[in-house]
């Protein structure tokens, strides 16, 4: 029986290494493709993943402008009305302030009416302004 096995593997030794040496080879040749297929299957879901992220993330960026948008115009409003407000009750206080100091500025007209507040009314004497002037006869 070892005579038998030894007598097939010389006759066929070199037929079993070449088709030892082409299953390997063929394995890894084939190996290699259905490596290179699965590469380039991950590689175009990985692409296309990557589109469609994109997408999504420009329509989202365009709805976040859109609701930023929306906001700024709503904030314009009410910082329009505010003002409005403001700017009326600004309008009305002048009235209120002005009634509520006509009687002191009518007591203070009264007041300085008296003869003893006509300097208020009545000029300086010119002797009384030379006092400054310069030199040379001009104000300073």
């Amino acid at each position: 029986m070892i005579g038998d096995a030894l007598t097939l593997a010389r006759n066929f030794g070199p037929w079993f290494a070449g088709v030892a040496l082409a299953a390997f080879l063929g394995g890894g040749w084939g190996g290699y493709k259905v490596g290179a297929w699965q590469y380039r299957t991950a590689t175009l879901k990985a692409e296309k993943a990557l589109a469609d992220f994109r997408t999504e993330l420009a329509t989202q960026g365009q709805a976040a402008e859109a609701e930023a948008a929306r906001r700024q115009v709503e904030a314009l409003q009410a910082i329009g009305v505010r003002d409005a407000a403001v700017s009326a009750a600004i309008d009305a206080s002048a009235a209120r302030v002005i009634s509520a100091l006509a009687p002191k500025f009518e007591v203070f007209r009264n007041a300085t009416a008296a003869p003893s507040f006509a300097c208020l009314r009545d000029p300086l004497p010119v002797d009384a302004l030379r006092v400054f002037e310069r030199p040379g006869g001009t104000a300073p």
